[in-house]
């Protein structure tokens, strides 16, 4: 969140599940350089796109409400 000052929003649901060290979950951090976002301020969202597990490309996205 932005208000002036950068402020942290709690979300430690998709933290935690972004962030697993299984295979099979979040985020592949050998090919994390091809992680990005994008705001839709239409609906006031903010959309993570990354790949999962053991993809090498964009498979997935979390969304920010």
């Amino acid at each position: 969140m932005y208000n002036g000052v950068v402020q942290e929003i709690p979300n430690p649901l998709n933290l935690d599940w972004f962030y697993v060290s299984t295979h099979e979950q979040g985020v592949n951090m050998a090919h994390r350089q091809q992680v990005w976002a994008t705001k839709v301020p239409q609906y006031g969202e903010i959309w993570w796109f990354f790949p999962r597990g053991s993809e090498t490309h964009v498979t997935e996205a979390v969304i920010l409400t």
